[in-house]
């Protein structure tokens, strides 16, 4: 052991030596073998701070059809990361289904001071006040013992990075440090989602009043005393301070704060002042953020200052009430952006200007089209009800003709919110009416080929309609697509990976075999339909599922150009593609409603244009549509 002759540095840098060899010696004989796992586990630390793996149980439970078990785990993310865009957007598509209860949405990882605290908040409000004081004063251990886990943990890991010299690789491990264990206060300070500024400090608020009304002034008196060292200058406390030392017997010497807590704060004192001082003077470390809010009370001239009433039901519903949950966003089958209109009506302005423009009977034959185009399979052939395959309907030329104009004008991941939204081993291409018409607009594709294309539709939708006996059928969807496999992507295609998985067309499948029809689920979807345009391609076979859980391909149908596959959208036709394995699959994919106030707005409009382009009314509604699709672009890395 150093003299006391010898240099500070010295006697700093003993202590800490010595403190590292009774740490070592500790894990050593705790973790034994497993010692270098514990440091080189250190990188999920972080992960485990921002609630990393809630991300990944709120997708299982979303797959496995327990969605109020989603919702939890998203709201547990936003606890701690609330700027996460992907979790909101997550969270706002949960709160819109019937199935997730909004109201009893709640943290998967509640912590038992802030349980405590919520019943003292309710005892308070219930004028319970002996249960106030047993309530806080448990909240409060169980916070200070909380805080202490939290910042002995801050000691464990550093991102150092690279930097050679050794005083600064110091003195930046210790303000990190130091800025860990600031910000648990904060960390902690979380109910139900809301950060309370004044969380830690409003403890000793409820428990001043609580003791004044069991007439436990020596109690109440430590309890103001305590708040004063959070809030020095708070007018409400010094009054009741004030009050109680005008009351018989109390003196100065009651005012003495809780000892924990004022070491505790005369510790945090000194390392802000520590990382202030460090950062005016060197700029190499970064200042703690102020927290902001402020402090509702109920205060009433002349009485003791009661603590604000924070009801439960605002600590409860704050969040859930503000953000309403789209689809998850991690990786996984992505939702076509049409999405958004299966809660809606498509816009009345265009339906009125539509039906006025082209009313009357059809502007254009179609006979042609339905007179080559025969049934081949039936439900007995396909195993199903409600189901067949039609060939003929398009001649080679003008499946080269299709082909062509997706080649030409198609975008990677069009119509979905990822650029690769079923596999990573496929390339997903696409094209809608909405647009290949502001292509038009741009003399960057032809007004034939839109027309073409709306011809094709068309003559396929009134096909379906006629074999299932529908009066009245309308377009509530149109995409051509490509799919392509894609090689030496340097890992092996999993024998389970579909080209599209398994599906139904009106609602969302779960895993357990559920189908919700809540909002999120295409519910207007009747009619679907799949026109080939292509066979050299190897596997993307179109298949029928045996049922919702048994999710085996019991019906394959092979591609070829002008092959047109036919199905009801509902739980009795689960279908999904097969994998590409090699070459592009090409097939324009169509869903149909009998609802007419769901019709294709994209189609609308692409009609309305290539009967008069230059009406106002349309060259805005393409207008439209271009800002859309420049925003989409963006978000897909166009």
């Amino acid at each position: 052991m150093l003299d006391d002759q010898q240099p500070d540095e010295l006697r700093v840098f003993e202590r800490l030596i010595r403190q590292t060899r009774c740490l070592v010696q500790c894990q050593r004989q705790r973790l034994g073998n497993h010692l270098q796992e514990f440091y080189d586990s250190a990188w999920a630390d972080e992960e485990f701070r921002t609630r990393k793996p809630y991300e990944y149980l709120q997708l299982c439970y979303y797959k496995t059809g327990e969605v109020q078990k989603a919702a939890d785990a998203v709201f547990t993310v936003l606890q701690h990361s609330p700027n996460s865009e992907i979790m909101r957007e997550n969270f706002k598509y949960y709160t819109t289904m019937d199935e997730v209860d909004n109201a009893n949405i709640v943290s998967m990882e509640r912590q038992e001071h802030t349980e405590l605290y919520l019943r003292g908040n309710d005892a308070y409000e219930s004028g319970r006040f002996e249960q106030v004081v047993r309530f806080m004063e448990d909240a409060l251990d169980s916070y200070l013992e909380a805080e202490q886990r939290c910042r002995t943990l801050c000691e464990r890991h550093f991102p150092q990075g690279f930097n050679p010299d050794f005083v600064a690789n110091v003195a930046n491990h210790f303000a990190y440090v130091l800025r860990c264990k600031i910000r648990c206060q904060d960390q902690l300070s979380k109910v139900n989602g809301n950060q309370l500024t004044d969380y830690l400090e409003s403890h000793f608020h409820y428990l001043q009043f609580a003791y004044f009304k069991q007439n436990r002034l020596p109690e109440a008196c430590s309890s103001v005393a305590s708040y004063l060292l959070f809030r020095p200058e708070d007018e409400d406390m010094l009054g009741n301070k004030r009050l109680y030392l005008k009351e018989d017997g109390v003196d100065e010497s009651f005012s003495s704060p809780d000892r924990t807590l004022l070491s505790l704060r005369s510790e945090e004192n000194g390392k802000r002042s520590w990382i202030v001082t460090s950062w005016i003077t060197s700029g190499s470390v970064t200042m703690p953020a102020k927290r902001k809010g402020r402090l509702v009370r109920d205060y009433r001239p002349g009485r003791t200052s009661r603590p604000a009433r924070t009801a439960s039901r605002r600590l409860t519903a704050t969040l859930a009430q503000n953000r309403r949950p789209m689809r998850p966003r991690m990786w996984k089958p992505g939702m076509p952006q049409a999405a958004k209109r299966s809660a809606r009506l498509v816009n009345n302005r265009l339906l009125e200007l539509h039906d006025r423009v082209l009313a009357g009977p059809p502007w254009r034959p179609l006979g042609a089209w339905l007179e080559r185009t025969h049934v081949t399979s039936g439900p007995a052939e396909l195993r199903g009800e409600h189901r067949f395959v039609a060939d003929g309907m398009l001649t080679s030329r003008d499946c080269r003709r299709l082909i062509d104009i997706l080649q030409a004008a198609g975008v990677a991941g069009d119509g979905y919110r990822q650029r690769v939204p079923h596999t990573p081993f496929e390339e997903f291409r696409g094209l809608s009416f909405g647009r290949l018409v502001v292509k038009v607009a741009r003399d960057e594709a032809s007004r034939n080929s839109l027309r073409f294309l709306m011809d094709v539709a068309d003559a396929a939708r009134l096909f379906v309609a006629r074999q299932f006996g529908v009066v009245e059928l309308h377009s509530s969807y149109t995409h051509l697509v490509g799919r392509t496999y894609l090689p030496g992507l340097g890992q092996k295609r999993p024998a389970s990976d579909l080209s599209h998985p398994i599906h139904v067309d009106n609602c969302l499948l779960f895993d357990n075999g559920t189908c919700s029809r809540g909002k999120g689920a295409y519910i207007h979807r009747h009619y679907s339909a799949i026109l080939y345009l292509n066979d050299n391609f190897k596997g993307g076979e179109f298949v029928f599922a045996r049922d919702l859980i048994d999710r085996k391909p019991v019906v394959r149908v092979r591609a070829h150009c002008g092959r047109l596959v036919g199905f009801s959208a509902g739980t009795e036709n689960p279908h999904g593609v097969l994998a590409v394995t090699a070459g592009t699959r090409y097939a324009l994919a169509m869903w149909y409603t009998e609802t007419a106030a769901q019709r294709e707005d994209e189609k609308m409009v692409a009609e309305l244009y290539l009967h008069d382009p230059s009406m106002a009314a349309v060259k805005n509604m393409v207008s439209g549509l271009d800002a859309k699709f420049k925003k989409v672009d963006k978000m897909l890395g166009h």
